[in-house]
């Protein structure tokens, strides 16, 4: 039945588990907590499709992945060897992070991001800031510790720890500003992480793309 909810109305939804499932309710808030935290610090309109909006696809019949397409957020259901990737924070925040790049970066350049290691960068880097955490995938491993993927609390440098895989070549970023948000405050880092995206930072190579991040940053 259709009902007409008036601003000074108060409505109250129940959604628990007769209706939805713990990935499609941990989806919902983890993506509104992400657009919340961004829309916080930036209202303008260059970040205005982020009020639009996005499907997130749960459960899919795969395992230990997640990703941004360009349309959707899509989540893999647990497995004997990975938790439910919906299910996992960071996990949803990181691939938000994936959508924010894109809507940013193609609304001031007409093109998405296209240093891999970057961009898989700075999708951590939203979540490590938005819980003020340094680790991403906690419980994503099974029967692996805590079974964390990647930690920005590192020591890792350029380009000595260069591997030629972009989530880890990405830790080599995550860990230098991981650094700077202990240094300098959570608020400065928050906001420095953001609009250092105006800039539109990028680069054929890790390198050339991480001294790009690092020029926009100073300005």
């Amino acid at each position: 039945m259709a009902a007409v909810i008036r601003p000074s109305d108060t409505l109250t939804l129940v959604w628990d588990v007769t209706n939805s499932t713990a990935a499609e309710r941990s989806v919902f808030f983890h993506i509104n907590a992400a657009r919340g935290f961004i829309r916080a610090m930036d209202s303008s309109a260059t970040l205005a499709d982020l009020d639009k909006q996005m499907a997130g696809i749960v459960n899919i019949n795969s395992e230990c992945n997640a990703n941004w397409n360009g349309k959707t957020v899509n989540f893999f259901r647990e497995s004997d060897k990975c938790g439910n990737t919906a299910e996992i924070a960071d996990v949803v925040h990181h691939e938000y992070g994936h959508a924010i790049n894109e809507f940013l970066y193609k609304k001031l350049s007409g093109a998405r991001m296209r240093n891999g290691a970057l961009s898989e960068a700075t999708a951590d880097i939203l979540t490590n800031m938005l819980r003020d955490e340094p680790h991403i995938g906690i419980g994503f491993h099974k029967n692996a510790g805590d079974g964390t993927i990647r930690n920005a609390d590192n020591t890792l440098k350029y380009p000595q720890n260069l591997v030629d895989e972009i989530h880890l070549d990405g830790q080599i970023l995550t860990g230098a500003v991981w650094d700077m948000r202990k240094r300098i405050g959570l608020d400065a880092s928050r906001r420095l992480t953001h609009f250092v995206k105006y800039g539109t930072p990028d680069g054929a190579t890790a390198g050339a793309a991480f001294a790009d991040y690092l020029l926009e940053l100073l300005v």
